[in-house]
């Protein structure tokens, strides 16, 4: 728990300190007096354990002299004592490496910093959008995190040149990452031009991976066959099916991809271990193959999550009608998986065949839309009323309008009488909440004027129509990047 060996609990003797209260003398001064009774004291260990609950909810935290831990070293000299002696309230750290470029004072506060963590795995964070040589004041600090690989957990770098050299180049230990479990990478192009190779493949507890893009990391070898996560914004085609390829253990995977033509596998790929897939296409020509291409190659008998985001030119309706729906229909029977989440996105296709897509997932519970334009609302809403196949579980629905999809006014008694039925219907999942939100400020449906839709919010029902505050993007992690 902390660095203070005091034996167990229950074998110590109560520990008392005086109580003070702060009171105003003859002058009128504030000043503290002595209470006549003493308060018993918390353990040194206990304190530790609530210190390391006040600590920021962040992966990384960056030092501040409002929040945990350098506050809690100003308020009395025994709190700062048991902050001090904690090495696990020190072992998290953001490094702005601007700030320390320009002042030696941050150099010495990110050494101090990482000394009190001591023995204890460390996560850090390093920023650094110059990719410049470093001032000699700094080099003592890379020295010390590079030395600290070893310790390295949950690393995120912004990777120059200098600083991949600094960092990786010298480090000639059999094991060098042993604990590391976490990867984050950001990258300066003449990273992928430089000589050197980094190579994480020493890392027996790596886990996850996450790349902003992924392109230009050819100088850059990972143990694919360990990996669980990986999440990133930019990948080519080909690099994407590699890694499923020898990623046989995926969990979870987030790719925006960028096709570049490469022929498809002839054989299929199985994931057997994967449950969350989130696959985006890039705007570029012929972006319709992507996702629905991946798909064809993929076996997920697992997967309860799926989110496709496809490519859209805004104003261009022609390969709409002409796009293959087989390949999404034939992944979900291949795969035989029981989705809980479905997310689709500019899935260019008609009224007819989107409708037969989500008849092809009777498990899903939770359900977000992006529609083009040729996708009839007042269908879609007519077809979640009063068939009890389907859709049966559907337990919250997420419909988000935006330019690209265009704004329908759907005739508001559709959607009341859909969700009256989703919510009394017999044989069915209750809706519990629906959402309806556009880019708009002239809201389409407000909820607030029905009558039978405050009914609904009274007896439970989350209703939320209206401008939305956050995209579809957002809503499945891909603007996170």
């Amino acid at each position: 728990m902390s660095s203070f060996a005091l034996g167990p609990l229950s074998h110590r003797k109560p520990e008392y300190q005086k109580q003070n209260s702060l009171v105003v003398d003859r002058r009128g001064r504030l000043r503290f007096a002595a209470l006549s009774r003493r308060t018993l004291a918390l353990p040194l260990e206990i304190l530790a354990e609530i210190f390391l609950h006040s600590l920021p909810p962040d992966d990384f935290i960056s030092p501040s002299l409002s929040s945990a831990p350098l506050v809690l070293c100003g308020v009395c000299c025994r709190w700062r004592e048991i902050a001090l002696s904690t090495p696990r309230l020190w072992n998290s750290l953001v490094l702005d490496m601007q700030l320390a470029r320009k002042r030696t004072a941050y150099v010495e506060l990110y050494q101090s910093w990482l000394s009190r963590a001591r023995s204890t795995p460390i996560s850090l964070a390093l920023q650094d959008t110059d990719d410049a040589d470093f001032p000699r004041t700094v080099f003592p600090l890379l020295q010390t995190i590079a030395r600290l690989s070893p310790q390295w957990r949950n690393i995120d770098v912004d990777l120059g040149v200098y600083l991949a050299r600094i960092l990786f180049s010298s480090n000639g230990d059999i094991d060098p990452f042993p604990l590391l479990e976490k990867l984050g990478i950001s990258r300066h192009h003449n990273v992928a031009q430089s000589n050197l190779t980094i190579s994480f493949c020493d890392a027996p507890k790596l886990r996850e991976i996450f790349a902003p893009v992924y392109n230009s990391l050819l100088p850059m070898l990972f143990p694919w066959t360990q990996i669980t996560r990986v999440r990133t914004g930019d990948i080519l085609l080909s690099h994407c099916l590699e890694i499923f390829r020898n990623a046989s253990h995926l969990v979870s995977c987030t790719f925006e991809v960028r096709d570049d033509g490469s022929a498809l596998p002839t054989s299929i790929i199985s994931l057997p271990h994967l449950q969350c897939l989130t696959l985006a296409g890039m705007l570029v020509l012929d972006a319709n193959r992507i996702p629905t291409t991946i798909l064809d190659c993929l076996k997920t008998p697992a997967l309860e999550n799926l989110s496709l985001q496809f490519a859209y030119f805004y104003g261009s309706h022609t390969w709409t009608a002409d796009w293959d729906v087989s390949p999404f229909l034939s992944f979900l029977s291949r795969s035989s998986c029981q989705l809980r989440t479905l997310a689709l996105s500019l899935m260019p296709t008609t009224t007819e065949t989107f409708i037969q897509c989500l008849k092809a997932t009777p498990t899903v519970v939770h359900l977000k839309l992006e529609p083009l334009q040729v996708v009839d609302r007042t269908t879609m809403f007519a077809q979640l009323t009063a068939d009890a196949a389907f859709l049966p579980k559907l337990e919250t629905l997420d419909i988000f309008s935006s330019k690209h999809t265009g704004f329908h006014r759907v005739d508001p008694s559709v959607i009341v009488k859909m969700l009256c039925w989703r919510w009394a219907a017999d044989g069915i999942t209750q809706l519990r909440s629906f959402q309806m939100l556009q880019t708009s400020k002239s809201c389409t449906f407000d909820s607030t004027v029905h009558p039978e839709c405050r009914r609904l919010e009274q007896e439970g029902m989350i209703l939320c129509c209206g401008v939305k505050q956050k995209s579809f993007q957002e809503s499945i992690g891909l603007r996170s990047f």
